[in-house]
């Protein structure tokens, strides 16, 4: 039996038979094609996407990447570069090669983020000259065994073909990252996942018996039938327990014996009905970046009005914490002229981007938004991201103060939040606190800030951990320096640590208001929030405060909820 390691992508446990999707490399009986088999290969293509699109009930976001799919099919430039290399004589498949490696080579050289997005130009790509070959469809084996699929990498167009079909229990890749469209779309469908398994394809075969557990982050390779029948046991107390959770929130609501509120995090419409279906207490972070992306100018202000008063609407009277636009590093949409940067994640990023380059994006989103909250009930608060300077903050308060002018009632209802995500942030939170009704932790950033390790690179990745004693830390210092100045203000936790169950206890036990989770997870998450006492949670996170590392804390919160009968997937093995 081999047991192999990677990188966690999608969490979770699946059993099944290993098939291994080859990259398919024969070549067409035909050798010579012309621009006319360009055109039909593309309809082809862009009909297949089209009928993915309608057929499915497929999430906002998964929409927006088959968008971006089609736009790449009809970039005139790419269309006009295949024609000139047919012109000089070179042969139709070598001209597609050609045009799309000059826009993959000019992404893989920049930067992790901009590597995955270059994998989804491949994938066009690859469609293309698949239909050429009259081989657009993947041939896997459709049966009654579950599959795990291995690869050495996915695109997002071959990733959602594989998500709809029900005998694939689980994706292992040889390489691919956290924040890459293929990661994001096997997450949305809750579909076990681990990336950059190094030596896969020299240690497991087809039919070979997999059991993927990616909670622990363990691959075995032909258990015995001990572990087998000990993970079919889990995976049928995890059925149980989630079947008792949706039940239980049926039953009861989000309501819980203290006072923290459990909100969601919504990128989308999906999101929203999601959260609403779940009852949340409001929308803890709103994002707004769907509005600005996949387009050649920016929205105007009357669009996003109508967009953000149909979201406010749709949760009225709760509070919504609606972050303002959050671009930079390697995310520009295109109508913006960023200059290139050794370094972007410490570059023009956040707020300092809109207040440098974008300030009449920022004025125009910043007047919607209180025009919106002008026609709702809710109580609204604008959100300025990646801060790490108080006069960011105060700057934006000007601007906010200028649009709403004389009016009393948006006065009170329209408050201004923080996010906290950078080390300045930490250390300065007590004066920011002085200025701002609200701060926001986003544990993603913080922690690689913190820690100064790259999350998006496949080399140090394993050493980023939520889980760290020192971002622990930064959230306790947060929350202790802003509460001395200001004790009504909410500290809130709207990072991916908020959606994990083994890290509730520690942030209530720090003494956060406000827990803002993704959708999926809200159930979850009201299910641990149910089972603890607010006392053993702060005696939970002083001891968790003084551990060494990730490791250490994550079996210590481990042991607390073995102890207290907490029964949650990451650690139901040790109740079977």
């Amino acid at each position: 039996m081999l047991q192999l390691k990677g990188t966690v992508i999608s969490p979770g446990i699946s059993l099944g038979k290993a098939f291994i999707l080859k990259e398919d490399n024969k070549a067409s009986e035909r050798t010579k094609y012309t621009i006319e088999d360009f055109y039909s290969a593309r309809n082809v293509v862009k009909n297949f996407i089209s009928t993915l699109m309608s057929s499915l009930e497929i999430q906002a976001a998964v929409r927006d990447i088959l968008d971006v799919q089609l736009s790449i099919l009809d970039d005139p430039e790419l269309e006009g570069q295949i024609k000139k290399l047919l012109d000089n004589g070179v042969e139709l498949i070598n001209a597609i090669h050609t045009a799309f490696d000059y826009y993959v080579n000019a992404l893989a050289n920049t930067s992790e983020y901009l590597r995955e997005r270059a994998i989804d130009i491949k994938g066009v790509e690859d469609l293309l000259i698949r239909a050429l070959r009259n081989n657009l469809v993947i041939s896997i084996p459709m049966s009654n065994e579950d599959i795990i699929l291995i690869a050495k990498e996915l695109d997002p167009i071959r990733t959602i073909m594989i998500i709809t079909m029900q005998n694939i229990k689980g994706v292992i890749l040889e390489q691919g990252g956290v924040t890459s469209h293929t990661a994001i779309l096997l997450r949305s469908r809750g579909i076990p996942a681990i990336f950059n398994v190094r030596g896969i394809f020299d240690t497991v075969k087809n039919n070979d018996y997999i059991i993927l557990d990616a909670y622990r982050n363990v691959i075995y390779v032909n258990p015995d039938n001990k572990i087998i029948s000990k993970y079919s046991n889990i995976i049928n107390v995890i059925n149980n327990i989630n079947e008792e959770i949706l039940k239980e929130i049926v039953r009861e609501g989000l309501d819980i014996n203290y006072p923290i509120r459990i909100m969601a995090n919504v990128n989308n419409i999906a999101d929203l009905e999601l959260a609403l279906h779940y009852n949340a207490n409001g929308i803890g972070l709103l994002r707004t970046e769907f509005l600005f992306f996949n387009r050649s100018y920016p929205p105007s202000e009357d669009e996003q009005f109508n967009v953000y008063k149909q979201y406010f609407l749709r949760f009225e009277p709760k509070t919504i914490i609606i972050r303002l636009l959050d671009i930079g590093g390697e995310k520009i949409p295109p109508y913006l002229r960023i200059p290139n940067e050794r370094n972007p994640q410490l570059g023009l990023r956040g707020v300092r981007l809109l207040l440098r380059n974008a300030r009449d994006i920022l004025i125009s989103q910043i007047r919607a938004i209180v025009r919106a909250a002008h026609e709702v009930k809710n109580s609204i608060v604008i959100l300025i991201p990646m801060v790490s300077f108080v006069n960011e903050v105060l700057e934006v308060k000007k601007i906010l103060n200028d649009v709403i002018g004389d009016n009393g009632s948006l006065i009170t209802r329209i408050k201004l939040g923080a996010m906290i995500e950078t080390p300045s942030a930490v250390l300065q939170s007590d004066i920011l606190a002085e200025h701002v009704d609200l701060l926001s932790i986003g544990t993603n950033d913080l922690t690689q800030y913190i820690l100064a390790v790259d999350r998006e690179s496949n080399t140090v990745n394993d050493m980023y951990s939520q889980f760290s004693p020192a971002v622990l830390r930064a959230i306790d210092i947060v929350v202790k320096n802003a509460k001395k100045v200001k004790k009504d203000i909410e500290i809130d936790v709207c990072g991916e640590l908020a959606s994990e169950p083994l890290a509730v206890p520690l942030l209530i036990g720090l003494g956060v208001d406000a827990i803002s989770v993704e959708p999926p997870n809200l159930p979850i998450i009201y299910y641990v929030l149910k089972r603890l006492n607010i006392n053993e949670a702060r005696e939970l996170s002083y001891k968790a405060l003084n551990l060494s590392n990730s490791d250490e804390v994550i079996e210590l919160v481990k042991s607390f909820f073995i102890n207290k009968n907490i029964k949650v997937p990451q650690v139901v093995g040790e109740f079977v």
